[in-house]
């Protein structure tokens, strides 16, 4: 373990001082440096959670998160040599390096959103996806989001919300609500132009059905 000042790293500001740990054993194809939290109520002083740097022979390193569960520690989340953060997996399902985030589970892997607040009224936002694009003048604005807002009141009994999508419009910079789906799964699709279709389906082939109205098993 050493702290130092003056350290000889290019990512670091020369001046700072480095808490820094080194493993000088180098013998392995993978040299791994770790932190590791004990608690006394863990059996036999084991290990409770580890924070471990891991690098391979080829110079890649990842930094790895480890919990224990049930006295048996195990890796539950990384963040890898190109800046994926990956959770629950050690290696991403796909090689691309767009996908910066990667949850998995051995059943269901979700996103949940929860907005702490027990005074949620109408039209209130839950949680909300959006998207950014700083083309051309690096300046990043709004492009178009996606949210689960509450229609109507909130009770213990009764949580009603709806799915809002909005989207920016040409020579814009913020989101207009365009397309909602209700509590009664109704859909509303907000037309405030004179385009000749507000809503559009298309088919790629004479045989397949673009649109079907249908009451029970018989079509309208």
């Amino acid at each position: 373990l050493q702290v130092t000042e003056n350290f000889t790293d290019s990512f670091v500001n020369p001046t700072d001082a480095v808490l820094r740990i080194k493993n000088a054993n180098n013998s392995g194809t993978t040299t791994q440096t770790s932190i590791a939290f004990t608690s006394s109520t863990t059996s036999s002083g084991a290990d409770s959670a580890i924070v471990s740097q891991a690098e391979n022979a080829s110079g890649n390193s990842s930094l790895q998160f480890w919990t224990d569960t049930s006295n048996g520690m195990s890796e539950k989340a990384r963040i890898d040599s190109s800046g994926r953060l990956l959770v629950g997996t050690t290696s991403p399902a796909v090689s691309s390096l767009n996908a910066n985030l990667e949850v998995r589970n051995t059943s269901v892997p979700e996103f949940i959103f929860s907005r702490n607040d027990t005074t949620i009224a109408d039209n209130n936002c839950l949680g909300r996806l959006r998207w950014y694009g700083n083309d051309d003048d690096g300046t990043y604005e709004e492009v178009a989001r996606f949210g689960g807002h509450a229609d109507g009141s909130h009770t213990s009994t009764s949580k009603p919300g709806k799915l809002l999508f909005g989207t920016t419009a040409p020579s814009a910079t913020s989101p207009t609500d365009r397309f909602l789906i209700d509590s009664l799964g109704r859909i509303d699709q907000f037309a405030t132009n004179d385009a000749a279709f507000d809503i559009h389906f298309a088919q790629t082939a004479a045989s397949e059905i673009a649109f079907r109205v249908r009451s029970g098993a018989a079509d309208l």
